[in-house]
C-alpha cells in the first residue's frame, strides 16, 4: 500500500473503526497509523540528511537484521498507543500522516535514487522506497 492509499484509508475511518482490531494482533488502526507515521517521519529525516559516500546495504539486507519483539513483549504496542492518543487519536494521526507522507514524496522526488541515506546502515533512496512504498 502506498503513502497516499494509506492516508486515504486512515482519513476514511470513523473514530470507532480506528480502535477496532486489525490483522496485526493487538494493534488497532490508530496504533498502526501512528507506527507508520513514525516511519514516514524517519523517511523524511533520512531523505533530508544523506550519508556521505555510497549506500552500504541493500533494501533486503536493511530489513534482514530486524527481528520482531519476543512473545509477550507489549512495550512497543503500549508506547505506540499512548503516543497515538497524545497526538489526537485517529483524526490527529490521520492528519499528521497525510501531511508527513506528502512531504516524504516531495523530498523523495528531490533526491537521486542512488544517494545513500543516513539511517543506521545506509541504504539508497531506491532501497528505502520499499519502507513506505514511495
Amino acid at each position: 500500500m502506498a503513502y497516499g492509499d494509506l492516508s486515504a484509508v486512515l482519513s476514511s475511518l470513523s473514530p470507532d473503526e480506528g480502535f477496532e482490531p486489525t490483522g496485526c494482533a493487538g494493534w488497532t488502526a490508530v496504533d498502526l497509523g501512528f507506527h507508520l507515521l513514525s516511519d514516514a517521519r524517519r523517511a523524511l529525516v533520512a531523505l533530508n540528511t544523506p550519508a556521505p559516500g555510497a549506500a552500504d546495504t541493500t533494501a533486503v539486507d536493511y530489513w534482514t537484521a530486524w527481528r520482531p519483539p519476543a512473545a509477550g513483549d507489549e512495550e512497543e504496542l503500549w508506547s505506540t498507543r499512548i503516543a497515538a492518543s497524545v497526538h489526537g487519536g485517529l483524526r490527529g494521526v490521520a492528519a499528521r500522516y497525510a501531511d508527513t507522507s506528502a512531504a516524504v514524496l516531495v523530498a523523495a522526488g528531490r533526491v537521486a535514487p542512488d544517494v545513500a541515506l543516513l539511517q543506521g546502515p545506509a541504504p539508497s533512496v531506491r532501497g528505502v522506497g520499499g519502507r513506505g512504498v514511495l
